[in-house]
Order: C-alpha cells, then structure tokens, then sequence
C-alpha cells in the first residue's frame, strides 16, 4: 500500500486520469459535506505471473484540507502453488505514485502530452 498527498488544486485533473486509466472494473466518486472520496479499482494480466491483480485507488480530500489524500493498493497478482506474486503488487503501486507525482510536478500539462508521460512510465518505470 503506498498513500501520497498532492496539492488540493490537482484533485479534479488526478480523478480525470484515474477515471481514464485506472477504472476497468470500478469508478466512483462522492461529493458531501465530508468532501469527497473517489473509488477506483483496475484489473490487468501481470505477464511474470500469468495472473490477474487488482488495483484500488481512494482518493480523499476534506473539505477544510489543502491537500488531497490519494492510497493505492494491489492485490492478487500471483501465481503458483505458493501465490508468489514476485513484486507485481509493489511494482504497480510505484507505477501508480510516480505517473501522479510526475504530473503533479508537471503542473499536469494537457492530455497529449500527459498520455506521452503515462505510456514512458508504463514502458519503462525504471526511469521514474
């Protein structure tokens, strides 16, 4: 499980890309008077363990708060008699932190240019 906080300004811009790129299987989002919590959950085939995981994304932002809370959490994932996920959980969780760190840290440039950065990320995370 990794939790970063971001900029409240970035809430909308972030919830746009999880909508667009992590929400296969699930994706809420609720206003109230508690401020807003968005749900997201992406499925994908992870190739080192011919195997499915799941990837829960919470986004949290009080009402009051000047920050944006955001928890990723990957599940499943692994394979074989001892369900050896061999860091497919951790890798998709740092995927994840980085692509939203980068964009933050871009100012979160227009959806060309963010889809360059998702698909250099999704190539090679090393670089990130």
């Amino acid at each position: 499980m990794k939790t970063i906080e971001v900029p409240r300004e970035f809430t909308r811009k972030i919830l746009d890309v999880l909508k667009r790129r992590y929400s296969r299987k699930f994706s809420r989002v609720w206003h109230n008077e508690a401020g807003l919590v968005g749900l997201f959950i992406h499925e994908e085939y992870v190739f080192r363990t011919s195997s499915y995981q799941t990837i829960s994304v919470v986004v949290e932002r009080p009402p009051d708060s000047k920050k944006c809370s955001i928890t990723v959490v990957a599940s499943g994932g692994g394979g074989g008699i001892f369900n050896i996920n061999w860091g497919s959980q951790s890798a998709a969780e740092i995927t994840l932190t980085n692509l939203i760190r980068h964009l933050v840290s871009r100012g979160l440039k227009p959806q060309s240019e963010s889809n360059a950065i998702y698909d250099k990320i999704h190539s090679d995370s090393d670089d990130f």
